[in-house]
């Protein structure tokens, strides 16, 4: 399928759903900020919280989702619940894969790390040696400092890609009105360094633009978004300031990368599946 998608074209679709409706993308960012907000304020940081923090996201992609894909907003509101659900699942099955992912790297990462000192390693674990253990690890880290470097490179190497493979699971099983995460899967067969391209050259500079927004509002009302500590010790002074940067914050996110991911999953998926995306008027 990789014929099919071309670089250029799916940017250019993605631009001009997002630059042909600022006003209906502008009221989707802000109506999620302050979802976003009024549900710190009132949760605090909790498990609740991160929960419903998760589910108002699902519902502001869905919602941008739907919109990219009918090309109005009259079905958003009928299918808003069924679209966040959808989102939600895809999603979630896409996060699940990446964790084992996850997983298997680090295995292979300590693998790699306490490979020269396996006979050490096994003596201290028989011996249950707890501080012989992590002192042989800071070992092996220091004396191979360019391992965990070279696996973290790898690593978000390969998730760039899983997810690049999962990239339009969420506008396929919105069109199909099931969740579509594995279908997705192989409907990118073929495209995955097409997709990879697309998402670098368009949502790349997106997010470090709305990063240095961010960056500038939080020193602009006294708040320093590249430390962490100073800026969780000045959230307790200022709880208003840091509500404020956490909403605006928010914003800025939906506002210029969120919509921009979402308008390009879209137009991926109508690129590779043309027959399909017809099918999202009759979805939910």
């Amino acid at each position: 399928m990789a014929q099919k998608l071309s670089i250029r074209v799916v940017i250019g679709e993605a631009l001009r759903t997002v630059r042909g409706n600022p006003q209906v993308l502008l009221s989707v960012a802000a109506a999620g900020a302050a979802a976003h907000g009024l549900a710190f304020v009132t949760l605090g940081s909790s498990g609740v919280w991160a929960a419903l923090l998760a589910l108002i996201s699902a519902a502001i992609y869905a919602v941008l989702t739907r919109f990219a894909l009918d090309g109005d907003a009259r079905g958003i509101r009928t299918n808003l619940a069924g679209d966040t659900l959808r989102v939600s699942m895809s999603t979630s099955i896409v996060a699940f894969f990446i964790l084992i992912v996850v997983f298997v790297l680090l295995y292979l990462t300590m693998m790699v790390l306490i490979g020269p000192y396996a006979e050490q390693a096994k003596q201290l674990a028989d011996a249950k040696d707890q501080a012989g253990t992590q002192e042989l690890m800071q070992r092996a880290m220091t004396e191979q400092s360019a391992v965990v470097p070279a696996a973290m490179i790898i690593g978000g190497l390969i998730l760039f890609a899983i997810t690049s493979r999962f990239f339009v699971a969420v506008p396929q099983s919105l069109a199909k009105g099931r969740v579509m995460a594995f279908d997705s899967w192989r409907l990118t067969r073929g495209a995955l360094l097409q997709i990879a391209a697309a998402r670098v050259v368009l949502l790349l500079p997106a997010i470090i633009f709305a990063g240095a927004l961010q960056s500038l509002f939080a020193f602009a009302i006294g708040l320093n978004p590249n430390d962490i500590l100073a800026t969780a010790a000045a959230a307790q002074q200022n709880p208003l300031a840091f509500v404020a940067f956490f909403t605006v914050g928010q914003f800025l996110q939906i506002a210029i990368y969120t919509s921009l991911e979402a308008a390009l999953s879209v137009a991926i998926f109508r690129a590779l599946a043309p027959a399909d995306s017809t099918d999202s008027a009759r979805a939910g």
